[in-house]
C-alpha cells in the first residue's frame, strides 16, 4: 500500500539535511509553575531527562519489556494511592519514552486536588523512594508478568480489529525515527519467550536510574484561584528534603488469593421462552428465582451482541419503559 501511494513521488536529490539539536544536561533542578484561571485540574510532574537508547535488536526489545514491566508495577502502586479514603493524588502515572528526537525522558506525575501539589509530590516521591530502597515484591512481579502476557495475547487475538490509525502511526515512526515494525505475530512470540525469562532483580535495578538528582525538571499546572495554594519553587524543593529524611517502611502486598466467588449460585429455572425472529431477540423470558421471589415473574428481553475474541464484558442492566421488563445484552459466540 505504501509503495502504491508513495513510490511515484520523485526523490529529492538535494534534500535539506535534518539537524538534531541536542538538549543540554544540567545539574540543577529546573522548575516551571503555570497557573490559569480556566484550568480544570491541578497536576505535578517530575521529568528526568535520559539518553535515548537504540531499538534495533531483540536485546533492545528485551530492555524495553523490562522498562515496561517496571512502569506497569509502579502504576499499580500509584493507583493504590489514589484509592485511599483521603487520597493524596487523584491519579498517577509512571512512564519512559522519547522527549524530543535527541533526548529521552522518564516521568512520574500525578493529578491532585486544588491546593494539593506538595502533598501529591510527597506521595509519589515517597513511593518512588520505597521502590528504590526495597524494590517490588515477588508477588507483584509475577502478577505483572501475567498481566503483560494477557494484554499482548489479547492484542494478538484481536489483530484483525486493529484500527488503521495505529498502523499508520507505526509506519510514520518507522519512517521518521527508524522504529522497527516486525508485526504483532513476531512481537507476540517475543513476549512469550522473553517475559518468563525476566528476573525481579532486573526490574528493581531500574529504580537507581529512574529517580536522580541530575537532569531533573518539576512541572506544576494549577488553577488560578484565590483560595488555591500554589507552592513556590523553594517549597517544591523542600519536599525532596522532607522525603529524603523519611523512614519509609516496605510495601505490604495485601492482595487476596481467594476467588471472587467461592461458590456459584444455583441457576434459576426458565419456565417460558419465546423468540422474536424478526428482531433476533428473546422475549419474554420468565424465571423462577430461588431465594428471591418477586410478586410476579420477571420478563426480560435478550439482545445478541458481538463479544471480541476471548473477552467478556460485564455490563449494567436497565429497566425499559415496559413494566416488568429488563433489557440485557447477551454475548454472541465466544471462544474461551
Amino acid at each position: 500500500m505504501i509503495k502504491k501511494h508513495f513510490e511515484h513521488i520523485p526523490t529529492q536529490p538535494n534534500g535539506r539535511e535534518r539537524i538534531l539539536f541536542p538538549v543540554p544536561d544540567h545539574n540543577e533542578t529546573l522548575i516551571a509553575i503555570a497557573t490559569d484561571p480556566e484550568a480544570t485540574q491541578t497536576s505535578v510532574g517530575l521529568y528526568f531527562k535520559k539518553e535515548l537508547l537504540p531499538e534495533k535488536t531483540v536485546g533492545d526489545y528485551r530492555r524495553f519489556l523490562i522498562d515496561y514491566l517496571y512502569d506497569d508495577l509502579m502504576n499499580i502502586r500509584l493507583d493504590e494511592l489514589s484509592q485511599k479514603a483521603d487520597p493524596p493524588i487523584l491519579y498517577g502515572v509512571s512512564g519512559k519514552g522519547q522527549f524530543v528526537r535527541s533526548k529521552g525522558v522518564y516521568y512520574l506525575a500525578a493529578g491532585v486536588q486544588d491546593g494539593g501539589v506538595k502533598r501529591g509530590l510527597d506521595a509519589i516521591l515517597t513511593e518512588a523512594k520505597r521502590v528504590k530502597k526495597y524494590g517490588f515484591t515477588q508477588a507483584e512481579f509475577e502478577r505483572g508478568k501475567k498481566v503483560a502476557l494477557r494484554r499482548m495475547e489479547r492484542a494478538y487475538l484481536e489483530r484483525d480489529k486493529t484500527e488503521s490509525s495505529r498502523y499508520a502511526s507505526e509506519y510514520v515512526r518507522h519512517f521518521l525515527t527508524d522504529e522497527p515494525i516486525p508485526g504483532i505475530e513476531f512481537e507476540f512470540e517475543l513476549y512469550k519467550k522473553i517475559i518468563p525469562e525476566i528476573r525481579l532483580q532486573e526490574i528493581n535495578r531500574l529504580a537507581e536510574d529512574r529517580i536522580t538528582d541530575r537532569n531533573r525538571v518539576i512541572l506544576v499546572n494549577a488553577s488560578e484561584k484565590e483560595d488555591t495554594d500554589v507552592p513556590s519553587e523553594d517549597e517544591l524543593l523542600a519536599v525532596f528534603e522532607t522525603v529524603e529524611q523519611k523512614e519509609i517502611e516496605p510495601y505490604v502486598d495485601n492482595v487476596s488469593d481467594r476467588p471472587l466467588i467461592e461458590e456459584g449460585p444455583e441457576p434459576a429455572e426458565i419456565v417460558q421462552e419465546t423468540r422474536i425472529d424478526t428482531l433476533s431477540i428473546l422475549r419474554p423470558r420468565e424465571r423462577i428465582v430461588p431465594h428471591f421471589r418477586p410478586t410476579r415473574p420477571e420478563s426480560r428481553v435478550y439482545w445478541p451482541i458481538e463479544v471480541p475474541n476471548r473477552r467478556a464484558h460485564l455490563q449494567t442492566r436497565f429497566k425499559s419503559r415496559w413494566p416488568g421488563t429488563i433489557i440485557e445484552p447477551v454475548p454472541g459466540p465466544m471462544t474461551c
